[in-house]
């Protein structure tokens, strides 16, 4: 029947309504890039350009500048160069990682903060994908190795034991609040025998780094394999999904309660989202690409709130009070590198995504690189810690290398994503932000009215003409179109038509001069080395002042509860 076909063209229309609300956008929100393809490679050159003037011979900018920092300047430089097929300062950054160690202390534990031993891995892992070299991925493996000794697994809930700690482990906890769920795959916050603190920030970063060495080789290394699911198991749990802006601490000897939901940055969920992207094309895995999916719907949910801002513009660092939080310094640091981060890896290798979360990523990626091009940027290719409008700031911004790499990768991952034209979602109003679920069943609500009332006078129509054929002896055939076109009711811009990425519209553009050293080789770096050896976990004595925030750690969960 026609109004049935009718009906079927409004739940169209309400399914393309609802699809358009994965981001709640507002007017503000400054989503299309404009800028060309080789003024985007340029732009990331140029800022990478500015860390590559302060290294020695060794790849180190300085014996005050933390170990930790300096590495988030390799892994954009290994991002540049997988973007741009080259291998910038192979020499320099395989002279980096040579004397790149872990210290240990008598009892042969790592020394100070193991996320910094996974973010060398991590860090050592995109290197060789870049150039090549086994020795980055051995020393990946080595650094592996270490973190797995500090990684639950499930023999050690067997036992209730695990190496080196002075406490025994349940093998389920659990309570009233929190629920039950096991401790398989988690990764204690730091080395110490006494320490029974877990964070999932450093589990979704194992997993993470599980989830690289996993793909980093052909065919994949099922026991890397097998250490990613057990972690990302871990983190499935309630109330342990990543989900935006809240880090959850437990101790393990304790577990009976959850310690702490710590208000940060988006980092964890940024390296569930990255390693789910690596993990679910590896075996082309439907469940996990289920889960990428939403694990990503699940944050740009957050947006119909309000977050990040009304601009949508990420903070990157900001300043959180931990006041009521014991054991834990005044000033944390969350950061959003790592989400944005996850995000243009789901959108480059997770290309079975649906178009419309691929557009929604697109858009949201795109409010990030025009905030840092034009809101971050501080003169001379320098960029500022705050991606936020400058007028806000209250301090006078210079170069530091961990804002200076963050937004370097900012503009990377801005040069393949913006060379088609991007689809916007429709703005949805900022003072109206109405659940997606109540929105659907509004809509689906309202059809089924329309369709109840269009059926009603079908039928009182065909009866008012059987009626008016009987009176009058004659017969009359029925019209042929008893409504009207069903485009009355579905204009030609309802359909949302989200962007497609064409992975053959990737062009690699030759760098233009820079008034910066540009990116061209290691015969630039001239200056004398100042350190024979770093470590991983070390942090100077005296930390340079801060340039933008304060922060303790530069990440978006508690610092190290230092009991070793």
């Amino acid at each position: 029947m026609l109004f049935l076909s009718i009906a079927r063209v409004l739940f169209a229309f309400a399914f393309s309504v609802i699809q358009a609300q994965i981001l709640h956008t507002t007017p503000l929100w400054d989503t299309n890039v404009t800028s060309s393809h080789s003024d985007r490679v340029n732009a990331a050159d140029a800022a990478l350009s500015q860390v590559v003037n302060r290294l020695d011979l060794s790849g180190i900018i300085s014996t005050d500048v933390e170990v930790a920092h300096t590495l988030h300047f390799y892994e954009a430089l290994a991002n540049f160069n997988i973007m741009t097929h080259q291998q910038n300062l192979s020499e320099t950054t395989m002279a980096y990682f040579r004397q790149l160690g872990v210290n240990f202390d008598s009892t042969g534990r790592p020394v100070g903060f193991v996320r910094d031993i996974i973010q060398g891995g991590y860090t050592a892992t995109r290197a060789y994908l870049s150039l090549g070299d086994d020795y980055l991925l051995d020393k990946a493996k080595e650094y592996w190795d270490i973190m797995n000794i500090y990684t639950i697994s499930d023999s050690d809930l067997q036992s209730g034991r695990t190496s080196g700690r002075n406490f025994s482990l349940p093998r389920t906890c659990g309570s009233s609040t929190s629920g039950n769920y096991s401790l398989g795959g988690a990764v204690f916050q730091n080395a110490s025998r006494e320490s029974s603190v877990i964070d999932i920030y450093e589990t979704g970063y194992f997993f993470l780094l599980s989830s690289i060495l996993a793909s980093a080789e052909t065919p994949p290394n099922s026991t890397y394999v097998s250490a990613a699911r057990a972690s990302l198991d871990f983190l499935m749990q309630q109330p342990f999904v990543p989900r935006l802006g809240v880090t959850a601490v437990i101790t393990a000897g304790f577990c009976g309660n959850i310690s702490l939901l710590w208000p940060g940055g988006t980092s964890t969920v940024g390296f569930v989202i990255e390693g789910l992207s690596l993990l679910a094309v590896l075996g082309n895995d439907e469940d996990l690409y289920k889960l990428l999916l939403e694990t990503i719907q699940r944050t740009f949910d957050q947006t119909g709130l309000g977050w990040p801002n009304a601009k949508g513009i990420l903070l990157n660092y900001k300043n959180q009070s931990t006041s009521q939080i014991p054991e834990v310094l005044p000033d944390v640091v969350a950061r959003d590198i790592e989400f944005v981060r996850g995000l243009a890896v789901a959108y480059r290798n997770a290309t079975s995504l649906p178009s419309d979360i691929r557009g929604a990523i697109k858009t949201f990626l795109g409010v990030q690189y025009n905030a840092v091009r034009k809101l971050a940027s501080i003169g001379d290719n320098l960029y500022d810690g705050s991606w936020q409008d400058p007028s806000s700031r209250t301090y006078s911004p210079s170069f530091d290398v961990v804002n200076q790499s963050f937004a370097a990768q900012v503009l990377i991952d801005g040069i393949d994503i913006f060379d088609e034209p991007l689809a916007v979602p429709p703005p949805t109003s900022s003072s109206s932000r109405v659940p997606v679920a109540t929105l659907a069943g509004s809509i689906v609500g309202g059809v089924l009215f329309l369709v109840i009332l269009i059926a009603l006078a079908a039928f009182f129509y065909r009866r008012h003409l059987r009626r008016q054929s009987a009176d009058s002896h004659t017969t009359q055939s029925s019209p042929s179109h008893l409504f009207p076109s069903p485009s009355i009711f579905v204009g030609p811009n309802t359909e949302v038509t989200p962007f497609e990425w064409d992975p053959e519209a990737h062009r690699e553009s030759p760098l233009q001069d820079t008034k910066e050293r540009p990116l061209s080789g290691d015969q630039n770096v001239n200056k004398e080395p100042v350190a024979d050896h770093a470590s991983l976990g070390e942090r100077p004595a005296e930390s340079p002042p801060a340039v933008s925030t304060p922060h303790a750690e530069d990440s978006d969960s508690p610092p190290d509860y230092r009991s070793q």
